[in-house]
């Protein structure tokens, strides 16, 4: 079917003029239906591309949020450390870039410093007289909390005060309220540590840390708000 361009009027095929209105009909004249789902595409377009343009948005947040990993990733790049992972690349990882130019300029140290620092420091006896090695450490959340406001801005003061990160940096921050749990063969630890290393087994330990992001990035804090990258503790 044709569709006269002047009157509207459908007509067959091999007409050449409208028999309604006599125009000339051009072969070329788009049929009714073609017409019509022409129209119909042309509706549809807006909405294909407004889903396309949401899908990406999705994918874009995702892919932020898991290069990020969330408030839970500092405690899970602390507790590889604990583990012995003294890796330059993992040290970094847990200390803002203005807080290694802090320590860079006030203790004349960088990652890898700090990585031999703590490999000396938890590689003999560092707790029921067994080395590092032999002990196992794992990080649980007991209670995470986001800071409302007023605490939030105490805490960048801190944060600056200590460790002399920007402010304007800081823009999220939780309390972590963290159990610590010690897995080791009780039969290697010396006889003087039985009983302790039995408690310790059974209730382990509780502490409080801040997970804080800093220009996108997420660090831990322990609880007087010093990096858990601290060149003092490398000088006991």
């Amino acid at each position: 079917m044709k569709n006269c361009s002047k009157c509207g009027t459908s007509f067959e095929d091999d007409k050449k003029f409208c028999p309604n209105c006599g125009t000339e009909v051009s072969e070329t004249a788009e049929t009714g239906e073609s017409s019509n789902e022409n129209k119909s595409s042309n509706k549809r377009l807006p909405i294909i591309i407004g889903i396309a343009a949401a899908a990406v948005i999705v994918i874009v947040i995702i892919l932020i949020a898991s290069c990020s990993g969330g408030y839970k990733s500092a405690l899970s790049n602390y507790e590889k450390l604990l583990n012995g992972n003294f890796d330059d690349g993992l040290i970094e990882k847990l200390a803002p870039e203005d807080y290694w130019d802090y320590i860079d300029d006030n203790f004349d140290m960088d990652a890898s410093d700090i990585a031999d620092g703590l490999e000396d420091q938890y590689g003999e006896e560092v707790m029921f007289g067994l080395d590092g090695d032999e002990i196992k450490y794992s990080l649980s959340i007991a209670k995470a909390s986001k800071l409302d406001d007023d605490v939030f801005d105490e805490i960048k003061d801190i944060i600056n005060d200590n460790c002399d990160v920007s402010k304007k940096s800081i823009t999220e921050a939780y309390r972590l309220v963290v159990d610590l749990k010690y897995k080791f063969d009780i039969d290697k630890a010396d006889d003087d540590y039985i009983l302790y290393s039995t408690i310790a087994l059974e209730d382990g330990a509780r502490s409080t840390f801040y997970s804080v992001k800093i220009d996108g990035k997420w660090y831990l804090f322990d609880s007087s708000l010093n990096s858990v990258i601290n060149p003092y503790q490398l000088s006991y």
